[in-house]
């Protein structure tokens, strides 16, 4: 999951079709509010945390931005 999300760098990639943006950042909510849950990412496997790790990507900016 965090290869697919690492290879979105922008809302916007031009050979996306244009309703799969909204659905990526849908999809990128969905998984954060799942980590959420945890209380703590001690918890959860080192695969897991890494799994969750979408920081630096612009599409996880945008779409913790249109979130709040």
């Amino acid at each position: 999951m965090r290869k697919f999300v690492d290879s979105c760098e922008t809302g916007e990639e031009k050979h996306w079709y244009p309703d799969s943006v909204p659905l990526i950042k849908r999809l990128i909510t969905i998984l954060n509010d799942f980590s959420r849950k945890f209380d703590s990412r001690a918890k959860m496997r080192k695969d897991a945390q890494e799994a969750f790790q979408f920081h630096h990507s612009a599409l996880y900016l945008n779409a913790s931005n249109s979130s709040q």
